[in-house]
């Protein structure tokens, strides 16, 4: 019996489509030593990677009974969406991957809208320009508020527009 062909491929984006996760690392590990915590990239590996900022800061709190000041959050993502705008890359295979896509796909993160439109730039120049829809973004009643999708058909190719 042939296997089904799926009607839509959803793709992470974090250290999948692009390789984030290390610059995310970092930039914790330089925060956190700022107010005196030193942990290493190897524990943010083994304890964070893939968790989301809420559930990372809940577990520093609680482990390391760490206060962290009002503006730690904010001081983070500016600090983060910088490093990104120096040095974000689409991960290996990435675009070669997404040219031999014979099905329907689309970008799918829990990241806020800033960080999603900072982390697809990589994209551009590729071939691949993500051209994020309104249409296509939901808001979610979680403690992680935003979850955008880029449908692939929305963005552009060097070759016209992907279907």
């Amino acid at each position: 019996m042939p296997r089904p062909t799926p009607g839509l491929l959803i793709l992470d984006c974090d250290g999948a489509l692009i390789d984030s996760e290390i610059i995310s690392a970092r930039m914790l590990v330089a925060e956190l030593a700022k107010l005196g915590l030193g942990i290493d990239l190897a524990y943010v590996a083994r304890h964070f990677l893939g968790r989301s900022y809420p559930t990372v800061m809940a577990t520093i709190r609680r482990e390391f009974g760490l206060d962290l000041r009002p503006r730690f959050e904010e001081d983070y993502r500016e600090g983060l969406l910088s490093a990104f705008a120096r040095e974000l890359r689409i991960m290996p295979g990435v675009t070669g991957l997404l040219d031999r896509l014979a099905v329907p796909c689309c970008v799918a993160t829990s990241s806020s809208p800033r960080r999603v439109e900072m982390s697809l730039r990589p994209a551009s120049g590729t071939g691949w320009e993500p051209s994020p829809s309104p249409r296509a973004r939901c808001h979610a009643a979680s403690p992680r508020p935003t979850c955008s999708c880029m449908p692939r058909r929305g963005w552009r190719s060097r070759r016209g527009t992907a279907s």
